[in-house]
């Protein structure tokens, strides 16, 4: 059996089409792969900036205000009044304040009361003379902290500098605090100290608001590397030191002197902690000012990302750590599904093509040949030697068929001869008569090629027409579709629970129906602001205006636009003359579509920056964004009826009516609007008018 030349070549493009798109889907899941890895650790690095900004401002504010406290006057006047014998001072206290109960209107020093009530990460303010005995407090009774270390630190300072504490349980209570402490003075001399207990919970709070992914968590290391802050608060009871890998655990909850180590710190027993050692690196390189991150540490037995970055305190050369942590699973999870997705796209991919390729070579290629084959074994052509071919495919049938032909025209060629002396006379003599029809056709073909170019520029206009209409249709009907729905959707279950909805849902619902209102009412007066500026019916009221203020308004009516998105709209007034002949309201609405587009086609957090400069008898208005921009080849197209560029034709809907207004409204200001591409990324929509038409 013979060995098809179509067969050959089928297999062979087969197995290219399926290798070239192969490999083209590793590279491009290796490319997506890469990019997700690094935008999610771009992302990360942020989140992590912004939540140690947070926290420095938490620190700096608790320590803020310590300080100011610690300079009241009242705070001095309470320390040199206070009376000497202890045991008179506890008793004037306790007769004075409700020291029994927790925090409450007269539980401690009023100014303390206020003070906490007005802070919510204030545990506890307290106030002890030089010899460590309390004078005030905001609730509880006062004690003796003498032998308490962070006294011990602050008396034996020449300086006495003022300080954040590390971490450590507090007489007061049976959980570990973190205390800022300041020297109190009275004519430069040190007459007691002023401390503050900040309470983890609101801080381990007030870290959660800033974290909006399910996948991440933060955790926060005092100057020591213990744990002040962490989602599960069952870890903020004891003192989880990640430095030394250590657990430290209350050994009593009894407030006397006989808990206390030589130290001067509550006794606690230690239990090693049997984490990931990449951690205690993590936390000594936050405490010595590095950050960065580390992958493949585990926690919880799963593996995660740790991002680390050190925060500042006063008083302290170490610093405390913020630590953001990402759970893999879910990158790993979404990896995953990015190769069966490639995996899926390639396999549907190489079949649809197999198909296609299957169907046209049968139909182009392999049918045409065999009727060629068939044709050629009937035809009488000359053949002035046989044709020799050892192929074993449908060419050796091709060359097969010509020598059957060669035998039967051989006997025919005899009568040729006599009849080509004949025909030689006629040939001459047509050969004249066809020079002169060859002339004329020339003249035909040219004028027949001329009519085709007409032809091909009309039916490539007619095409671009149709597409554009096309455009225009789809888009049409979806800008219209999508609020009439969303205003049928709203009514009808309105209507449907007219009896049981509450005044508040029902406004819910008049104000979706309003918004959808309001986008069709804006189609629609696109659409016929467009009638009317074609029709020639549009009237212009031209005055003498300043340029600037109606830019300034434009950006005003468009505040709330460029807030949601988080947009920065930027403008700044001319130092020159820019009065010019305009109609205030229709340059209004161009300003409003420019800077409206610009907007929607910029990212979250992107910026549009306005400008007016002037030439001799122009003044020239320039709208920047950093969006997605417009290709170079489109730049004059998207001013044309029904375009939109091929970068924001989808996602951000529009008919594609709003630049081409915008053009009639300047062409009528004998003007000029173009657009250019943004050399920082992005586009930049320009229109310039005279200033006396």
């Amino acid at each position: 059996m013979k060995n098809k030349v179509g067969s050959k070549f089928y297999w062979f493009i087969a197995i290219s089409v399926c290798l070239s798109i192969l490999i083209s889907s590793i590279t491009i899941a290796f490319y997506l792969l890469n990019q997700f890895e690094k935008e999610v650790l771009l992302k990360d690095e942020l989140h992590l900036k912004g939540l140690v900004g947070n926290v420095e401002g938490f620190i700096d504010r608790s320590y803020s205000l310590n300080y100011q406290l610690s300079v009241n006057p009242i705070i001095i006047d309470n320390l040199l009044n206070a009376p000497k014998e202890w045991s008179k001072r506890l008793q004037s206290y306790i007769s004075q304040y409700e020291v029994g109960r927790g925090l409450s209107d007269n539980s401690g020093l009023p100014l303390f009361i206020q003070m906490q009530k007005q802070y919510d990460f204030v545990e506890l303010f307290f106030l002890q003379d030089i010899q460590g005995k309390q004078t005030a407090r905001s609730f509880g009774i006062p004690g003796l902290r003498d032998k308490r270390w962070w006294f011990r630190k602050m008396m034996t300072d020449e300086h006495h500098s003022p300080f954040v504490s590390k971490s450590y349980f507090s007489l007061t209570g049976d959980k570990p605090v973190s205390s800022i402490f300041h020297p109190v003075l009275h004519n430069n001399k040190l007459i007691g100290i002023l401390g503050t207990d900040i309470n983890f919970d609101f801080l381990q709070t007030f870290v959660s608001k800033h974290i909006f992914s399910k996948d991440l968590y933060a955790m926060i290391t005092d100057n020591e590397g213990v744990v002040i802050a962490h989602p599960n608060k069952e870890m903020l009871r004891k003192i989880y030191n990640l430095k030394n890998m250590s657990l430290e655990v209350l050994e009593s909850k009894v407030s006397y002197d006989g808990v206390l180590d030589n130290s001067g710190h509550m006794k606690t027993s230690k239990n090693h902690l049997d984490w990931d050692p990449k951690i205690s690196d993590i936390v000594k390189n936050a405490i010595e000012g590095k950050s960065g991150f580390e992958q493949e540490v585990i926690l919880d037995e799963k593996l995660h990302t740790l991002y680390y970055h050190p925060v500042a305190v006063a008083g302290s050369e170490k610093n405390f750590t913020v630590i953001l942590v990402r759970d893999q699973s879910t990158l790993i999870s979404t990896k995953i599904k990015i190769v069966f997705f490639v995996l899926g796209f390639t396999v549907c991919t190489i079949f649809i093509l197999l198909f296609m390729f299957h169907f046209f070579f049968k139909r182009f290629i392999l049918t045409p040949l065999g009727t060629l084959t068939s044709s050629i074994k009937q035809a009488d052509i000359d053949q002035t030697s046989p044709v020799t071919l050892k192929s074993n495919d449908e060419f050796e049938t091709l060359a097969e068929t010509f020598n059957e032909l060669h035998n039967k025209l051989r006997k025919a060629r005899s009568n040729l001869v006599d009849l080509n002396e004949k025909l030689e006379e006629k040939v001459e003599m047509r050969t004249t008569e066809l020079r002169l029809i060859n002339e004329e056709l020339g003249k035909e073909i040219d004028e027949h090629r001329i009519t085709t170019e007409k032809l091909r520029e009309a039916r490539d206009q007619a095409e671009s027409a149709s597409h554009a209409k096309s455009q225009f249709l789809a888009n049409i009907s979806h800008e219209l579709r999508t609020p009439m729905h969303g205003i049928l959707s709203f009514v009808t279950l309105g209507l449907s629970k007219i009896d049981t909805l509450k005044r508040g849902k029902i406004k819910q619902f008049l104000g979706e129906i309003h918004s959808s209102a309001h986008r069709l009412l804006n189609l629609l007066n696109d659409l016929l602001d467009l009638s009317r500026l074609e029709s020639g019916k549009e009237k212009y009221i031209f005055e003498e205006h300043r340029l600037s203020p109606v830019v300034s308004k434009a950006i005003a009516e468009m505040s709330a636009f460029h807030r949601d998105k988080n947009i920065a709209v930027t403008f700044e007034d001319p130092n020159f003359d820019d009065r010019a002949l305009f109609d205030g309201a229709k340059i209004t609405q161009v300003l409003q579509n420019l800077i409206s587009n610009a907007i929607k086609f910029s990212n979250e957090g992107g910026r549009v920056k306005l400008e007016l400069t002037e030439s001799d008898k122009n003044i020239m208005v320039a709208v920047a964004d950093n969006g997605v921009g417009i290709p170079g080849n489109e730049l004059e197209s998207v001013f044309d009826k029904f375009v939109q560029s091929s970068k924001t034709a989808t996602g951000a809907g529009g008919t594609g009516l709003g630049l081409s207004i915008c053009q009639k409204i300047i062409g009528d200001h004998q003007g000029k609007i173009w657009a250019e591409i943004n050399p920082k990324g992005g586009t930049i929509l320009k229109f310039m008018i005279p200033r006396r038409i």
